[in-house]
């Protein structure tokens, strides 16, 4: 504003006379007082006002900025899971000290698997909302229409992990699943698609080639053999305090009573005593009570009760016809999608209709019609499928 004041306008104030018509008496801060035509006063007046107000507003915009980024929280970074301790940070230090001071040939098998369970201080991720309820139902959703006779287990899964979801991290827990059924019919798959959706890890132990509990909870030190087990080892380099342990075959289990299987799933499958679960290789405690366990048995009658006790018992049928149809209809067209070759319903419907074909035959059968077809440049017949009822199978190339 001052570029405003010309010499021509202004008449600095002299002998106290009297301001000339048109003029008013005006001192500007740092300036000497002067006569200034009055339209230029009002002027600076107004503008200066103007300028109060501007700063005026954009101070209260500040504070209420400020004041909403204060009621919201920091965003978690991507990927970000709470965390829940497993093992204890001194409890590993002392047995990492204690093996050293042993210096011998066995450190090579238990030092790597104690400095993985001293990793993030032996936190370990949780379920979390990186796994929502909407991607657990949407996930079980697809894989309802793979294996729709599996819906018993899917539903009682998603409650399961509901609960999980909703509570404290520290609390979360999905109850052992003990499926049963016919050979074939989807059970282990299952277990290995739960922790695809959940985005956690898996291990598959074969309780019918179980040599004895020591593959759990480990080899004692006093023995030339040992070496940690698959508990701590799947818990110790994982990301995840609930991975899926898949415990196939439980109606299969060994009998040798020098090394017991059944003692250590009991502590596993008990969530008071999977808290405090002891590696005896490690000669450390740690928290397995997240592990989420599912067995398979193909019958109930040789579980023993006690272990029947700790899983909720889902049977799990064979797919119906229906069931086989809606199968292989979506197998079907994701041949036809993938290498354009299509498949009639007549088809699709005589390997729905064929009671020795199992989910994993449909798979199986399709592929082997598609490939068939392809080398010959040809549509797909029924002659191309190699059911289980067929007398004399084809020759051939294929």
């Amino acid at each position: 504003m001052d570029n405003l004041i010309s010499q021509s306008s202004a008449i600095r104030l002299s002998g106290g006379k009297e301001a000339p018509p048109g003029f008013q008496f005006h001192r500007q801060q740092g300036n000497a007082a002067m006569f200034l035509p009055t339209l230029l006063i009002k002027q600076m007046q107004q503008e200066a006002a103007q300028q109060v107000a501007d700063d005026e507003a954009d101070e209260e915009a500040d504070e209420e900025e400020a004041a909403l980024e204060a009621c919201i929280p920091e965003p978690a970074p991507a990927g970000a899971m709470p965390l829940v301790p497993i093992f204890n940070r001194e409890s590993i230090d002392r047995a990492i000290k204690s093996v050293k001071a042993d210096g011998d040939e066995k450190s090579g098998q238990i030092l790597p698997t104690l400095e993985d369970a001293k990793r993030d201080d032996g936190y370990r991720h949780a379920l979390s909302a990186n796994v929502t309820l909407s991607h657990i139902r949407d996930q079980l959703q697809d894989l309802l229409s793979e294996m729709p006779n599996l819906a018993l287990a899917m539903d009682a899964l998603a409650a399961e992990l509901a609960l999980a979801l909703s509570g404290p991290s520290n609390e979360s827990r999905v109850t052992p699943m003990l499926l049963h059924g016919a050979p074939g019919i989807g059970k282990t798959r299952f277990a290995s698609e739960l922790a695809a959706i959940l985005g956690v890890g898996f291990d598959k132990l074969s309780m019918g080639s179980a040599s004895g509990g020591f593959e759990l909870c480990g080899v004692s030190r006093g023995w030339g053999t040992t070496r940690p087990g698959r508990i701590a080892k799947l818990l110790a380099r994982g990301e995840s305090a609930a991975p899926v342990v898949l415990l196939d075959e439980v109606d299969k289990l060994g009998s040798d009573p020098r090394f017991p299987v059944i003692p250590t799933l009991l502590d596993l499958l008990e969530p008071d005593s999977a808290r405090y679960f002891r590696d005896e290789c490690l000669e450390l405690e740690f928290d397995a009570s997240r592990i989420i366990f599912v067995a398979t048995a193909n019958q109930i009658n040789d579980i023993p009760g006690p272990l029947c006790s700790r899983m909720r018992m889902i049977e799990i049928l064979p797919p119906t016809v229906e069931q086989r149809f809606q199968v292989a209809s979506r197998i079907a067209a994701g041949f036809e999608e993938r290498y354009g070759v299509t498949f009639s319903k007549e088809i699709l419907g005589q390997i729905a209709e064929n009671q020795d074909v199992d989910l994993r035959g449909v798979q199986q059968i399709l592929r082997q019609a598609a490939g068939r077809a392809l080398i010959e440049n040809r549509q797909i017949t029924k002659d191309d499928l190699n059911l289980p009822i067929e007398i004399g199978q084809r020759m051939g190339f294929l």
